[in-house]
């Protein structure tokens, strides 16, 4: 029988998290993702009601293709 492999999301996620606001234009995001060689942003929430939401490449990538 095969042992499945465990791997935690701990041992693989970013411990450096980078924000952005939510107002901000897609192009401020992307020159922040390529500043800090990300692929992806937290977008901060506005008032403490808001969700917190991602924003990654691939999002800009499909709306532009």
């Amino acid at each position: 029988m095969k042992q499945e492999l465990k791997i935690k999301v701990c041992e693989v996620m970013t411990r450096e998290v980078r924000t952005i606001d939510s107002l901000a234009s897609v192009r401020e995001a992307m020159n922040k993702m390529k500043e800090y060689g990300f692929s992806s942003l937290i977008v901060d929430r506005r008032d403490t009601d808001d969700e917190y939401g991602v924003i990654a490449i691939t999002h800009i990538s499909d709306q532009v293709v």
